[in-house]
């Protein structure tokens, strides 16, 4: 039953997340974190969701998905750096000050970690060609959804659509890895 919890925890932090920014509307131009950042609830919504969840599924990560995949050492100093930024993304909400300093250049380093551990994940030998596949195609939809953001200018209107197929992509391929 332990093996299946990044398939039941990941579900769940996607309805958390279509509810939080159903619930609490703004616009698309807005990040996962402003929409969290807008009322009380969201925020306290966030920072359990967020910040429980990632504690479920960093657990789960070393101690099921690393060992299952032999990720070694690398991969867990990588991951624990994540996970420890992604909590405190989770506790510190994207309002003003130094509370949005800190949390933007948090959540953009947590972000630009996920590139690293995805090649170590992919470059494991015990993950399947079916989900090295589903892993490439992801990284090119996200490369692609990247270059489209990078370089033209109207879709900065649509920031949350490309946050949330950022952290999908990445959700899918450690998925993928680990019951394929």
């Amino acid at each position: 039953m332990f093996q299946y919890i990044g398939l039941i925890l990941v579900p769940i932090s996607w309805l958390a997340g279509v509810y939080l920014v159903r619930k609490w509307r703004g616009t698309y131009a807005m990040s996962v974190s402003k929409h969290a950042a807008s009322a009380r609830g969201a925020s306290k919504l966030f920072a359990v969701v967020l910040g429980g969840g990632s504690g479920l599924f960093y657990w789960w990560l070393i101690q099921w998905f690393t060992p299952h995949l032999e990720l070694g050492t690398v991969f867990v100093v990588l991951l624990s750096f994540t996970a420890t930024a992604q909590i405190a993304v989770a506790l510190i909400p994207d309002t003003v000050g130094w509370r949005h300093h800190v949390h933007q250049k948090t959540a953009l380093t947590m972000a630009a970690c996920y590139v690293p551990l995805t090649y170590l994940v992919l470059a494991s030998s015990k993950v399947s060609t079916s989900a090295r596949i589903i892993g490439y195609a992801c990284i090119t939809c996200t490369a692609v959804a990247g270059l489209l953001f990078f370089c033209v200018k109207k879709t900065h209107n649509y920031y949350l659509f490309f946050q949330s197929l950022y952290i999908v992509a990445f959700q899918v391929i450690i998925l993928s890895a680990a019951y394929l």
